[in-house]
């Protein structure tokens, strides 16, 4: 595909840079194309496929527990916390 042609976001097919509808597409569709969106490989089934669990499962690890030295920090932390308080009341 060339610089003269983009594709068209409901049917994939090639169209010309500046015409007001793709030939392909049954009946034709006049849009315009939206420079912001280029190259940013979205679906083309209109996004029904999205699964809230499984994105925050892959972006928050999926609940997991701490081990090693997360688990460290973790234990670390609370005692910190716990010794902060404690100040507060007996001082």
């Amino acid at each position: 595909m060339s610089s003269e042609f983009y594709l068209c976001p409901r049917c994939g097919g090639e169209v010309r840079v500046g015409s007001r509808s793709c030939p392909k597409c049954d009946p034709p569709k006049p849009w315009e194309q939206d420079e912001a969106y280029d190259g940013l490989d979205l679906p083309r089934d209109g996004g029904d496929t999205f699964d809230y669990d499984e994105f925050v499962a892959d972006e928050f690890g999926g609940g997991r527990r701490p081990r090693g030295r997360a688990l460290l920090w973790a234990i670390t932390a609370i005692i910190v916390l716990l010794a902060l308080a404690l100040r507060r009341f007996f001082f």
